[in-house]
């Protein structure tokens, strides 16, 4: 016959023991689950936060591509406004670069003014 040994405690003692070992169990599976519904949103969190660091990034990506588009252009107009005010070129060369001036495409600046407008509409 096996003894049950009870480091010298009553069969109540250890009742009680035993209800305080119950309910400290169920106080920490309800830190747990507290703990876990706290884990689950920082996770949802963060997945928001790398949602929006994704678009943001591809927003400036965006706009720096807008920006060097722009550049290109300004420098490229720049360039052919100096050949035209050369002080040394002759009238007629200086009506054939106008003309040419005139005739340049600027996507982007266009599209960029055009979005400049839009807003500016859209504020009316």
């Amino acid at each position: 016959m096996s003894m049950l040994t009870t480091d010298g405690l009553t069969m109540n003692q250890l009742a009680e023991r035993n209800a305080e070992y119950v309910m400290t169990i169920a106080e920490l599976e309800e830190k747990c689950a507290a703990m876990t519904a706290k884990l689950s949103m920082i996770n949802d969190l963060m997945e928001a936060a790398e949602q929006a660091n994704k678009l943001a990034q591809e927003a400036t990506e965006t706009l720096v591509q807008e920006s060097n588009a722009l550049a290109a252009e300004n420098a490229g107009l720049k360039s052919a406004l100096n050949d035209i005010l050369q002080p040394d070129a002759a009238v007629l060369e200086r009506n054939h670069r106008v003309r040419a001036l005139d005739a340049m495409e600027t996507p982007a600046t266009d599209a960029f003014l055009a979005e400049v407008r839009a807003i500016e509409l859209d504020s009316l």
